[in-house]
C-alpha cells in the first residue's frame, strides 16, 4: 500500500510543478574507481533527498551521495533507476521530471526531462526507451547525442520496467494496470497488450520466456502469480500462483532460477522449469521494498523502514543464508552492480 500511496503523492507532486533542471558547476574531487555495488536511495517523499550510494565489497564501506560529491547539488525527488549505457549512467529522478546522465566517474554530462521517468532500456547503440509512470506514452532518447527524439509511442495507459528479447520490447503496464505491452524496436509500434492479471511488478527474460510477477489486488483477496509468455506466441502459457498478495515487488532471474518478492519480508525462490510454486526462500527482518542478486549470488534486499528516515540494506549468500546489514540512504529501493 506505501509503494501505491507514494506514487499517487509523486503524481500530484508533478502536476503541480516541474523541476527545472540545471546544470551545475563542475567540482574537482579526489581519485575513485566507482566500482561495487550501487545503492538506488529513492528519497523520503517530498524531501528531495534522494541519492545514489556505493557499497565497496571489498573494504565493505558504504558511501552515500556520490553524484552530490561531484556536484555539490542533490538528484532529487524520487530517483527511481539506473541505467548504464555506452559507459554513461541514467538516472530516472520521477518526482523531479528528469533523467540526470554522469559519465563513468559520474561527473554531471546533461539533464533530460521527461513527465514521469520511471526506467530505462537500451534497444539498439543510438536508441533507448523511457517508460512514463503517470503518463500514456514511451520516450525515446538517442543515449550516443543525449538527446530525446520528437517521437514517441503511444500505449493505453502510463509503463514501468521493461526487457528485450531480439527484436521486441516487452513493457509493463503502470499500477493498477495488468498488461504487458509489446513494442517492435526496429519501427517503435505497438503491436500487442498481453493480459498478465492485477499489478505487474517484474519482468525478465529466461529459457526463451517472458516472464512477469504481478503482485495481485490484497484488498480483494487476490493472489499475486508469475506468468511465463512465448516470446514468438505473446501468449501466456502456464503461471505459478504466489502464496499471498501485497502492493509491490520486483522478480530476477539467476543461476536457472526465479527469485520474486510482493513488497512483504518474504522472498521467494521458483526452478525455471517447476510445476509448482515454492514456499518463501528468504524471510527478510523488514519490508522488501526493492532487491537484486550479484553475480557471484549474494542477494541484496533494500529495506524502506519507515519510508522517512535512512533505510538498511541486508545481504544474504547464494544460499539464503544471512552475512551483513548495513545503513543505506533515505528509503532504498533497489541496486545496480558495477564490478
Amino acid at each position: 500500500m506505501k509503494r501505491m500511496i507514494r506514487l499517487t503523492a509523486v503524481a500530484l507532486m508533478i502536476v503541480a510543478t516541474i523541476s527545472s533542471c540545471k546544470k551545475p558547476t563542475d567540482e574537482i574531487v579526489e581519485a575513485e574507481d566507482y566500482k561495487g555495488v550501487y545503492v538506488i536511495n529513492e528519497g523520503a517523499f517530498g524531501k528531495g533527498n534522494g541519492s545514489i550510494g556505493l557499497y565497496k565489497t571489498g573494504n565493505i564501506t558504504y558511501q552515500d551521495d556520490v553524484t552530490k560529491k561531484q556536484t555539490g547539488l542533490p538528484l532529487g525527488e524520487t530517483v527511481q533507476s539506473v541505467t548504464k549505457i555506452n559507459d554513461k549512467y541514467f538516472v530516472a529522478v520521477t518526482g523531479s521530471s528528469k533523467v540526470d546522465i554522469f559519465g563513468s566517474d559520474w561527473k554531471f554530462i546533461s539533464s533530460l526531462s521527461f513527465p514521469s521517468p520511471r526506467y530505462i532500456l537500451s534497444v539498439s547503440p543510438t536508441k533507448a526507451y523511457v517508460t512514463n509512470v503517470f503518463y500514456n506514452n514511451i520516450s525515446i532518447i538517442d543515449p550516443t547525442t543525449n538527446t530525446i527524439s520528437a517521437s514517441q509511442i503511444a500505449v493505453p495507459s502510463g509503463t514501468d520496467k521493461m526487457v528485450m528479447d531480439s527484436s521486441k520490447a516487452f513493457i509493463l503496464s503502470g499500477y493498477g494496470k495488468k498488461f504487458v505491452y509489446v513494442v517492435t524496436t526496429a519501427d517503435d509500434k505497438l503491436i500487442d497488450s498481453i493480459d498478465v492479471g492485477l499489478n505487474p511488478a517484474g519482468i525478465v527474460v529466461a529459457g526463451g520466456k517472458i516472464y512477469v510477477l504481478n503482485t495481485g489486488d490484497a484488498t480483494n483477496s487476490i493472489k499475486g502469480r508469475i506468468s511465463v509468455i512465448g516470446i514468438n506466441s505473446r501468449k501466456v502459457e502456464r503461471f505459478y500462483e504466489l502464496d499471498a498478495s501485497y502492493y509491490g515487488g520486483d522478480l530476477k532471474y539467476y543461476g536457472g532460477n526465479l527469485y520474486a518478492s510482493l513488497g512483504n519480508d518474504k522472498l521467494y525462490l521458483i526452478q525455471l522449469n517447476a510445476t509448482s510454486m515454492s514456499t518463501s526462500f528468504i524471510t527478510a527482518p523488514g519490508s522488501i521494498y526493492g532487491f537484486n542478486i550479484n553475480t557471484n549470488g549474494d542477494i541484496y534486499i533494500a529495506d524502506a523502514g519507515d519510508y522517512v528516515n535512512q533505510g538498511k540494506v541486508h545481504i544474504y549468500s547464494s544460499a539464503g543464508v544471512f552475512q551483513k546489514t548495513f545503513t543505506a540512504g533515505f528509503v532504498p529501493n533497489g541496486f545496480f552492480f558495477n564490478e
